[in-house]
């Protein structure tokens, strides 16, 4: 039984400007009956989840590289790194600067209250941006990609094997716990990541 098997998964862009953008996200088996499929065919179905929904948030400065996945819990493992194609975002125009980012904030009503959750996706561009603030083209776009991870998701592998999964948070002080997500809230302003400035050292490349 695979039953609160915890993975780690980042999915990798990288800007124009050598700058990296990392989305992380916890998932835990929920539901299992025999073998689970392996850690690459649960990476994969993230990915193709998430993969058009995050694009369609972002601009084509961003290119997407691949994920990384790994175990936390309750056998912790190494990363296992698997490259993509590049793609990149679906927005036409001039990208915002690199720091700045769409943020959604995503909550468990089951969680304490300092347990909470943000995903910082990687720019869009200066058409979704009306007065310094999302406008609704991309809130709505950034609506759909965040309830992808209020619902569960199966898993199908080789072999006939399959599981039920939730995104959630993981304590790292402690990945026996697991909090689904059920509450997002897309913010109405955008927030920066200092570390993703032009003026920063570019970032080396994860793949």
């Amino acid at each position: 039984m695979a039953v609160d098997d915890t993975f780690e998964h980042r999915m990798v862009f990288r800007h124009t400007q050598s700058q990296n953008g990392v989305l992380v996200k916890c998932w835990r088996i929920t539901v299992q009956s025999g073998a689970r499929p392996t850690m690459l065919e649960i990476g994969t179905s993230i990915e193709t989840r998430l993969l058009n929904p995050l694009l369609a948030c972002i601009s084509s400065a961003w290119t997407y590289q691949g994920y990384k996945i790994r175990m936390v819990y309750p056998n912790p493992s190494q990363i296992v790194p698997l490259a993509h194609s590049a793609v990149g975002g679906s927005l036409i125009g001039e990208s915002l600067p690199p720091q700045v980012a769409s943020l959604v904030s995503l909550r468990s009503t089951v969680a304490p209250p300092r347990v909470r959750g943000r995903m910082y996706v990687p720019c869009a561009t200066e058409t979704e941006s009306g007065s310094g603030v999302p406008l609704a083209v991309l809130t709505n776009s950034l609506a759909t990609l965040a309830d992808l991870l209020l619902t569960e998701m199966t898993v199908n592998g080789a072999g006939g094997t399959s599981c039920i999964m939730r995104c959630g948070i993981s304590p790292q002080k402690s990945r026996l716990f697991f909090y689904p997500f059920d509450v997002r809230n897309v913010r109405t302003r955008f927030a920066t990541q200092r570390r993703r400035s032009a003026i920063n050292r570019p970032d080396v490349s994860e793949f």
